[in-house]
């Protein structure tokens, strides 16, 4: 199956779903469940080679031992997994053993051509389950996503859209010149913050907002208040649009199916977080609907609209699951020019049981390292959790004090 021109973008990202688990299963353990898993998966069974999908591989099982944890709490310890374990395969399973008791964690790391975040996050879920479900989902490429649409043209965000503000585009502040000039190899820094699902959906049910709208307000809180930002700004939220429902396929279907859409917003000294979140949902509202189709198609075919996203905090949403499951992106092989930004994106999920009984949310704050300095990380990191944590105080901050 040969990839899209996004689908080859892609190849050189990965998605990753990582679980903390008591006991962790032996490496015969996981291929023997893999025999009949890969069944109802065989996206597993997928390599990437010459611009094609083949299906000729096997997952890489790695087994890993990350010392002694035990001053970390659970979702410390995530963390810990989620800085320092990385893979260059396309598809590897980590068994992740600790040095100090019988606990760990198991990650999962999919090629990003392959797949999106709910979906490695569900495969894992299920993985870990043993939810073998009846029905093989079956992988099917961009190209015959967007070729099924039947649909000829299609057009991207305009550029007036996101220079139709009166004040200018925020911008966030290269890295310091000592971690410029650094020679340490470049890396993703993923820290875990838990949060109570509940407490957030209960006030977006009473601003009538979806929850992305209300993480988006969080992401930009907290860049306003790491920057020190002082003065009126317009900023770009990307929203990544999980478009399955709009083309009518299989939930768990892999492939990548995010097609981005940008939010543009102007923030004064008087905007509160609840103000920005009801703007959020009226423009998502609004450009969702008209837009992430096309975008689809657009992306598929390498173009992409005018936008440069300040912003990229992704709700990835529910992931059935009864264990707390982190999702986290980036790039398997960072390039030298990267290190010339702060590189940075958050990706949330909930886990929820299917009887409902159990719910956890999930976050995970990627930071490109050295370019993210440590002052700068922390900063960030404690007003996210803050916001998330405190979701009823957090509709009345400003982002400019």
């Amino acid at each position: 199956m040969k990839l899209s021109t996004f689908e080859q973008m892609l190849s050189s990202t990965c998605v990753r779903a990582a679980v903390f688990l008591e006991t962790i299963p032996s490496k015969e353990e996981i291929e023997n469940r893999l025999q009949e898993f890969t069944k109802i998966y065989p996206i597993l069974n997928s390599r990437i080679g010459d611009g094609n999908i083949y299906s000729d591989s096997k997952p890489v099982i790695t087994e890993t031992n990350i010392g002694d944890c035990s001053d970390l709490n659970e979702t410390d310890f995530m963390t810990k997994v989620l800085s320092n374990i990385f893979s260059s395969c396309f598809v590897e399973f980590f068994i992740i053993s600790r040095s100090n008791d019988k606990k760990g964690a198991l990650l999962l790391s999919l090629c990003h051509s392959l797949c999106d975040g709910p979906i490695v996050g569900q495969m894992l879920a299920d993985f870990v389950s043993n939810n073998n479900r009846k029905e093989t989902v079956h992988h099917i490429p961009q190209d015959e996503v967007v070729k099924s649409l039947n649909k000829s043209e299609f057009s991207m965000q305009p550029k007036e859209y996101f220079n139709s503000s009166e004040f200018p585009q925020l911008v966030i502040p290269p890295p310091l010149p000592e971690l410029l000039a650094s020679k340490e190899k470049l890396y993703y820094r993923g820290i875990c913050v838990d949060f109570d699902v509940k407490s957030i959906l209960s006030v977006c049910h009473e601003l009538k907002i979806r929850p992305q709208a209300f993480f988006s307000a969080a992401d930009v809180y907290a860049i306003c208040k790491s920057i020190k930002q002082t003065s009126p700004f317009s900023i770009v939220n990307q929203i990544s649009v999980n478009t399955r429902r709009f083309v009518n396929v299989n939930p768990l279907m892999p492939t990548c199916y995010a097609a981005p859409v940008y939010v543009a917003s102007s923030v004064d000294s008087q905007t509160t977080a609840k103000d920005f979140m009801i703007h959020i949902q009226k423009e998502v509202e609004r450009e969702v609907p008209k837009y992430c189709i096309d975008h689809l198609i657009g992306y598929t075919k390498g173009q992409f609209p005018p936008a440069e996203s300040q912003s990229l905090i992704s709700n990835v949403g529910i992931i059935e699951s009864d264990y707390p499951i982190w999702i986290q992106g980036g790039m398997t092989d960072i390039p030298e020019a990267a290190r010339a930004k702060r590189g940075f994106t958050s990706h949330l999920a909930t886990s929820k049981s299917k009887n409902g009984a159990f719910d956890a949310g999930c976050a995970v704050l990627t930071f490109l390292t050295p370019s993210c300095d440590q002052e700068f990380v922390d900063e960030m990191v404690n007003r996210i959790s803050w916001f998330l944590k405190n979701p009823t105080e957090a509709l009345k901050v400003k982002f400019i004090e």
